[in-house]
């Protein structure tokens, strides 16, 4: 996450504008979601097992970056795929757990 920060809001190696922007995202996040844990889950299911897991998309960035500000809305989401008895995995759709920018 603090990757996507730095590359959307700060162009340059000695700029820090991206980590300011961050921590405030970061405490609006802990606000919301203090009780969230980021781990795998694993389910039975009729058919097999549920795996669950969390991740994040972040900014679409633009190129060259010192262009207009960054787009898109920084999001955590969970993921789901069920692994059926015979071996194959289907994907489940994903659930937006936090979205803000």
């Amino acid at each position: 996450m603090q990757q996507n920060f730095q590359s959307a809001y700060s162009p340059y190696d000695g700029d820090i504008v991206w980590q300011r922007k961050f921590d405030r995202w970061w405490r609006k996040f802990l606000s919301h979601k203090s009780e969230l844990k980021f781990e795998t889950t694993y389910e039975r299911a009729s058919y097999g097992t549920t795996v669950r897991g969390y991740a994040f998309n972040g900014f679409t960035l633009t190129i060259p970056r010192s262009g207009p500000p960054p787009k898109g809305t920084p999001t955590l989401f969970q993921w789901a795929i069920l692994i059926k008895s015979d071996g194959t995995v289907e994907r489940l759709p994903s659930k937006t757990v936090y979205s803000a920018r």
